[in-house]
């Protein structure tokens, strides 16, 4: 199963149960999003087009990749998975970015001619997630 570079691909603007973050509709290689984002992916009940869970690693009805630096609730902690029971739990938003873009709304900034981020413990990250 092909991987994509979360640099390479655009990303729409996205709200479930509340928590704002970014959406994709491919399979993104986790290795390119660092670790100051929350990686997750989404699958659809039976490919509706409607998704219905999320969780660390979807096989079956992927519907897409979803980060943020938000907290997503976990419904059931021995599978790791959230459930969106409602069209009223999710939606898009208006826009579509890079993400450097992205990086740049987040609280990334740019020091020395590299890309930095904090991590949720106002560490600073470089653009892989590895601590400064």
């Amino acid at each position: 199963m092909a991987r994509y570079s979360a640099r390479e691909e655009r990303w729409i603007p996205m709200e479930i149960k509340g928590v704002r973050g970014y959406f994709c509709d491919f399979r993104i290689d986790r290795a390119t999003v660092p670790n100051s984002f929350d990686f997750w992916e989404l699958a659809d009940g039976d490919s509706d087009g409607t998704p219905c869970r999320y969780k660390f690693g979807i096989l079956v009805n992927f519907f897409g990749t979803f980060i943020t630096t938000g907290r997503l609730p976990v419904d059931d902690l021995e599978y790791g998975e959230g459930y969106i029971n409602s069209e009223d739990e999710w939606g898009f938003l208006d826009g579509s970015y890079s993400f450097s873009e992205i990086e740049e709304m987040e609280g990334c900034t740019k020091s020395g001619g590299l890309r930095f981020c904090m991590d949720r413990n106002g560490k600073e990250m470089d653009s892989d997630g590895k601590t400064k």
